[in-house]
């Protein structure tokens, strides 16, 4: 009795700090093309408030660069552009020693900066990759974290 205690106040804290969204997009096995953008629409707040945005990646130990560059794009439903940023993710160190989570499957996350939502406006987040290839293999899953 004396554990429940002590642990249901820290179990009432860990649930005050949500996480908005956190939805991942599949890749097609024959890989990602530069012109498939994935789409992320965020549900509308409930109120004005800044956020963190994560972009998440999982992909095979296969890929073949130790870098991967992304474009990401805030915008509201009318298409209008709220704002645009470029992330590197480095997968490997000089050594080629890969740097992500996991063994066969790896998974890297970076903070893209904060995300302004506003009071029932939906916003969209659009992912392309900035790789000189068309197509990149490998990739398995992009994913989008908003949480305050």
């Amino acid at each position: 009795m004396r554990r429940l205690v002590v642990l249901l106040p820290l179990l009432c804290m860990a649930c005050t700090r949500h996480t908005l969204i956190h939805s991942f997009r599949a890749i097609p096995e024959e890989g990602w093309r530069r012109s498939d953008t994935l789409v992320f629409t965020l549900p509308p707040s409930s109120d004005d408030a800044e956020y963190a945005l994560y972009i998440d990646l999982r992909l095979h130990n296969r890929f073949p660069y130790r870098e991967l560059w992304l474009a990401v794009e805030r915008h509201l439903p009318d298409s209008s552009l709220i704002s645009r940023d470029t992330l590197c993710y480095h997968l490997s160190d000089e050594s080629g020693n890969l740097c992500g989570q996991g063994i066969n499957l790896l998974q890297y996350e970076t903070r893209a900066g904060t995300l302004p939502l506003r009071t029932g406006v939906e916003t969209q987040i659009r992912i392309h990759h900035l790789m000189r290839r068309e197509t990149l293999p490998y990739i398995m899953e992009v994913g989008v974290r908003v949480a305050p």
